[in-house]
């Protein structure tokens, strides 16, 4: 037993031993120097290789970090971009309706009430007749017999109120009749007909009536004076009628209204 354990202490010595004597053989006759050339050579290369391999990766970590940077830059631009884009947007309109309504005053319509801008929904889905629907009611002050009016033109009369929406009656719908002249003082009634058409009516077979006329409200019936109507586009008469009428075109499409005034009416 005690041999045994002399031989196992004694190598690990040993070894250290013959290791020690080869480095110092080595160092005596040179040869240590060729043998760090060696190990030179070979390790040189592979920590080169290594510097390579780290410098890449830190680059492509670089170049991922540049690159997120210039996302969430790129991000937040088009973010403010849209908010321009918006803001911009904003201001046009506003713009718009400002200039709406400095041409608005300009036609003094202020003595018969005030001006109130709505913006136009779309004609009524429930009804068969011709009923525009405007974005305000009862809430500002809208009711029935305001009229819905751009620049000098009446378009219609308000006939149904609700808090937040009105309905307005358009020259063209069946049910609108409205005491009309000429700029000759030729009166007559101005009627709506199916579609879109616009009749002046009840005219007397002898009074002036010609094609271009301009046709006005004659400020009868509880309408102001002066709205402008339409143009007359074709006359409609024969000598066995008493009276004759006119075909009228109104200046403003009811189909493409997009914006239009109420004019709430004094009491």
């Amino acid at each position: 037993m005690g041999k045994n354990l002399f031989k196992k202490n004694f190598t690990p010595f040993l070894i250290l031993l013959v290791v020690a004597v080869g480095f110092i053989g080595l160092e005596r006759f040179s040869l240590i120097d060729s043998l760090k050339g060696g190990l030179q050579n070979i390790t040189v290369p592979v920590q080169l290789s290594l510097q390579r391999s780290f410098g890449s990766i830190s680059s492509s970590f670089a170049v991922f970090s540049n690159v997120k940077s210039m996302r969430d830059k790129t991000a937040s631009l088009e973010q403010e971009n849209a908010l321009l884009k918006a803001e911009n947007a904003k201001l046009k309109r506003l713009q718009e309706e400002n200039s709406l309504l400095r041409k608005q005053l300009k036609v003094g319509q202020q003595k018969e009430g005030s001006l109130l801008l709505a913006n136009a929904i779309g004609f009524s889905p429930f009804s068969t007749k011709k009923l525009l629907l405007m974005d305000k009611g009862s809430e500002n002050g809208v009711k029935d017999g305001d009229l819905l009016v751009i620049g000098s033109n009446l378009l219609g009369v308000i006939v149904e109120v609700g808090p937040k929406i009105a309905s307005a009656r358009i020259l063209s719908d069946p049910d609108s009749k409205i005491p009309a002249e000429t700029e000759n003082g030729t009166k007559g009634i101005l009627t709506g007909e199916f579609q879109a058409s616009v009749s002046l009516k009840n005219v007397l077979i002898g009074d002036r009536l010609n094609v271009g006329d301009i046709v006005f409200t004659s400020g009868e019936l509880g309408f102001p004076k002066d709205f402008v109507l339409g143009e007359v586009k074709e006359v409609k008469k024969t000598d066995q009628d008493l009276f004759q009428e006119a075909l009228v075109t109104p200046f403003i499409d009811f189909s493409k209204i997009k914006q239009a005034f109420i004019l709430l009416r004094k009491q």
